[in-house]
């Protein structure tokens, strides 16, 4: 992503699954608003702090399209793990209490990046595997769930198509 943006890549959306800290049924369309950073790299890139807040236009952009396509969705707080295996129940019910409906793994650093340089990122997520409610982990069968993805897939690229569309009329 640094690469990216250091070869003149202005706008980055990105998409892809997160495992729910709540009951939020598999497939639904999450966006988040906040990451929480719980993972190392964003501090190579941001002072200290406990969040990295998302850029407000891909938000917006996301829910017109969501809108559009008359598809449901959720805002939330997101947190950032780069640590597999760790999202304990004790971890877990931490993060709840801040906050947090979704984890996933890059929220918070590519935030931290794109702000870094000046750049704006988006997030779109769907919901996965699931973290809380039953005894044994719950996969959800999030990996075969093909049909989330494709929909976000197409979600994130009529999101970009409006930034080219935005950087369209302003150069005219």
């Amino acid at each position: 992503m640094d690469w990216l943006f250091a070869n003149d890549v202005e706008v980055l959306l990105c998409c892809g699954c997160c495992g729910v800290l709540a009951d939020i049924p598999a497939g639904d369309v999450i966006i988040p608003t906040r990451a929480l950073r719980g993972e190392g790299a964003s501090y190579q890139y941001l002072p200290p702090g406990r969040y990295v807040e998302l850029h407000q236009q891909p938000i917006q952009i996301f829910k017109d399209v969501l809108e559009e396509c008359k598809i449901s969705y959720m805002e939330c707080t997101t947190w950032s793990t780069d640590c597999f295996y760790r999202e304990t129940k004790d971890m877990v019910a931490h993060r709840i209490k801040q906050g947090c409906l979704a984890v996933e793994m890059e929220c918070s650093t590519m935030a931290a990046v794109a702000q870094f340089r000046g750049k704006i990122f988006g997030q779109l997520l769907y919901s996965g595997d699931i973290l809380v409610g039953t005894q044994d982990y719950d996969d959800r069968n999030w990996f075969s769930n093909k049909s989330a993805r494709e929909r976000l897939f197409q979600i994130t690229v009529k999101a970009l198509i409006r930034f080219s569309e935005a950087d369209k009329i302003s150069e005219e």
